[in-house]
């Protein structure tokens, strides 16, 4: 799903990045869960975030400083970076 800056949401339980506009369909429609770790959505827990800069800053350092999931399995050989032109 793409996300859209002035769309974002989090599920309240997980933290998981959600379509604000979406979420907010499946949980008035369908289940007033999160289809990803069954948190009961309570109604006016869920919001659109202001900013979502500094989540997406948060995410990206992960990978740059490498506590992201990066690891290989045992026996690969992690790919090569690209070398700069």
């Amino acid at each position: 799903m793409h996300m859209i800056f002035n769309d974002w949401s989090f599920c309240p339980g997980c933290r998981f990045p959600a379509k604000y506009s979406v979420f907010k369909m499946y949980v008035e429609k369908a289940k007033p869960v999160c289809p990803l770790c069954s948190h009961r959505i309570v109604d006016g827990t869920l919001s659109r975030v202001k900013d979502p800069k500094p989540h997406l800053t948060a995410y990206m350092q992960q990978f740059e400083d490498g506590s992201g999931d990066t690891e290989t399995k045992e026996g690969e050989q992690e790919a090569e970076k690209p070398k700069p032109q």
